[in-house]
């Protein structure tokens, strides 16, 4: 997600736009969007990608 921002920000910096135009405040209220993205989208599906493999492997032991 990083990554995916700075190559924006180095995007819109290549064409001319000036990270001096919006306040600090803009950019903070972003980087709180984006991490609330993170948390509620990312992390439940890997909690349940997680869970499905361990479901996988107590199947697997207990068909043993």
């Amino acid at each position: 997600m990083t990554l995916v921002i700075s190559l924006v920000l180095m995007g819109a910096l290549l064409v001319g736009w000036h990270l001096d135009a919006y306040p600090t405040s803009v950019f903070l209220v972003g980087t709180g969007i984006v991490a609330a993205g993170d948390v509620l989208v990312i992390l439940p599906y890997q909690f349940w990608k997680a869970n499905k493999a361990e479901i996988a492997a107590l199947k697997e032991r207990l068909a043993v």
